[in-house]
């Protein structure tokens, strides 16, 4: 009898694996997707989405306006959603992001007579990313992450078009197997490589070291390391969704990008690093806008995001608008005072406590803003009082910016903070829910001020 090999014995497991209908971990990497539009019918709810050639805004904010170009490696694609989804990560070597927590084994452990060969932990089931890296024998990227499966590895490119590494997978007793699918670089078909994980208590973090020699050395570099789970409820993001308590890096926010400037974008892997306790999530990356929301209130969110508002959000290149289409407020003084001012002194607005609070080695100020009782003005298609009172304009590469508003009933503490060089950031702690808002800033200002910008 021909014996087979462990790996053969996965095959069922494998075609299921490949025959799984998933949504895509990074929607734009969808080359040629349609563009779709979406209503909504008040300011607290999921968007009004309406067509407009330069904003794009938040659901707890003012009315959603998507037509987004975003450019990928490879492709450019139309997507009319609230979040445009995005390339990979760029940057030189960054340091990757270290388990604060006490990590614990979580996989089986074989018997001593005999080797329990099985598909890869659900538990590991996931895309995970890392600070970018570069690896001798792999194409050039971006983002460094890697996807595993029932029963299988890959290393995707940036336009998830191609991937490097494709390897069978499987659990052998407490380690993860991999046996390479075709010859790369200098990696022969077939070469194996065994590796011993460790997740973090909540299985958000993931650590990979070798066990022995793989057979891949190129595998070897790309796999081993400190790694953070992708597990976005928005199908759209790629964010990290839950958290456990620690220091995490943003993805794909980049502070540094001026309208006009020329300059491309491209995601800026720890433009933003932050501390969080335990019961946080990660709701929101995208080139303009990075979120954290409480974990409760992340739980009710859907596939196509939140259908209310308690968050804090940063927003990236924020300037004072005057009217409901954004247009930018050119009296309004490009600094901390100037835009603090500038919205504060919009009609419809009424201001309440402000202060100020150390964010690193630098000072930001804040102030707390509302709707007036008295004021009726609402922006087109929305049926409830409101003012816009900034944007964070799109860049030419075709990145879109958001165009910022209250609605009334609605609570927003505005933080801005200069990072130097001219550029600043908008930092909103907001809540549709204003019995709550108190309780939120509690619990938000801590966080902002762990904030690291690169």
């Amino acid at each position: 009898m021909t014996p087979i090999d462990r790996f053969e014995r996965q095959l069922p497991a494998a075609l299921a694996d490949l025959g799984d209908e998933r949504t895509p971990d990074y929607l734009i990497d969808l080359l040629g997707r349609t563009a779709r539009t979406r209503q909504r019918t008040a300011w607290n709810s999921p968007g009004r989405w309406i067509d407009m050639p330069s904003f794009i805004s938040r659901p707890a904010l003012v009315a959603l306006l998507t037509a987004i170009v975003v450019v990928a490696i490879g492709g450019a694609i139309w997507i009319t959603r609230p979040n445009p989804d995005h390339p990979s990560i760029a940057g030189g070597p960054t340091p990757a992001p270290i388990i604060t927590d006490s990590p614990t084994p979580v996989s089986p452990t074989a018997t001593p007579t005999e080797v329990v060969t099985s598909v890869v932990p659900e538990a590991l089931r996931y895309t995970w990313v890392s600070a970018p890296r570069a690896v001798a024998g792999l194409s050039p990227r971006q983002r460094f992450r890697f996807t595993l499966r029932s029963s299988s590895l890959a290393f995707p490119n940036d336009s998830l078009t191609a991937a490097d590494l494709r390897s069978d997978a499987l659990l052998a007793g407490d380690q993860l197997e991999f046996r390479l699918q075709d010859a790369e670089s200098t990696c022969t078909a077939g070469a194996t490589g065994a590796y011993r994980y460790v997740l973090s208590p909540g299985g958000f973090r993931l650590h990979l070291d070798p066990v022995g020699t793989d057979a891949c050395t190129t595998r070897s570099l790309a796999l081993s390391g400190d790694w953070i789970r992708v597990a976005c409820t928005n199908t759209q993001d790629a964010c990290f969704g839950d958290l456990e308590a620690g220091t995490y890096p943003s993805q794909y926010v980049d502070f540094r990008l001026a309208p006009g400037s020329g300059d491309a974008w491209a995601p800026a892997y720890a433009a933003l690093t932050y501390t969080v306790p335990s019961g946080w999530s990660n709701d929101g990356d995208w080139p303009y806008l990075f979120k954290l929301t409480p974990s409760p209130d992340y739980s009710l969110e859907t596939g196509s995001g939140p259908t209310a508002t308690h968050e804090v959000a940063a927003y990236a290149r924020p300037v004072a608008a005057k009217d409901c289409n954004g247009t930018v407020d050119s009296r309004s003084a490009p600094t901390v005072d100037g835009l603090l001012s500038a919205i504060t002194h919009r009609t419809g607005i009424v201001t309440g406590a402000g202060g100020t609070l150390a964010i690193g080695s630098r000072t930001a100020s804040w102030v707390d803003i509302a709707v007036a009782d008295a004021w009726t003005g609402t922006c087109p298609g929305d049926d409830r009082p409101g003012v816009v009172f900034a944007t964070s304009p799109p860049l030419g590469s075709g990145i879109p910016g958001a165009l910022l508003g209250i609605a009334r009933g609605e609570r927003i503490r505005v933080v801005v903070l200069d990072l130097g060089r001219g550029d600043l950031a908008l930092i909103l702690i907001d809540s549709t829910h204003p019995d709550r808002f108190d309780q939120l800033v509690s619990q938000a200002m801590p966080i902002i001020g762990s904030f690291v910008f690169k």
